[in-house]
């Protein structure tokens, strides 16, 4: 993944996906990740975009949450990317 292609604020999410992953001690960066990353932005596009759409943020949230609790959670070295995140 060439992150010289990406603007500054899609490298920020990526930045965010990646403390997201560290935080809950998963050893890679998945969608849902970067999924939970956008959705908890303070300026919450993601969530006004589902809200505008017609859905609800809560469920949208709620619904990664247990995503991510289903990816085994590890300690040791840091999260890394996996080929869902490859271009």
């Amino acid at each position: 993944m060439n992150l010289e292609k990406f603007t500054d604020r899609a490298k920020g999410f990526l930045q965010s996906a990646q403390t997201v992953a560290i935080r809950i001690n998963h050893q890679r960066i998945t969608p849902l990740h970067l999924l939970k990353a956008l959705l908890e932005d303070s300026e919450g596009m993601a969530s006004g975009l589902i809200q505008r759409a017609g859905g609800e943020p809560a469920l949208a949230v709620a619904a990664v949450d247990a995503g991510l609790a289903k990816i085994p959670a590890v300690t040791g070295s840091g999260a890394q990317a996996t080929p869902g995140l490859d271009n």
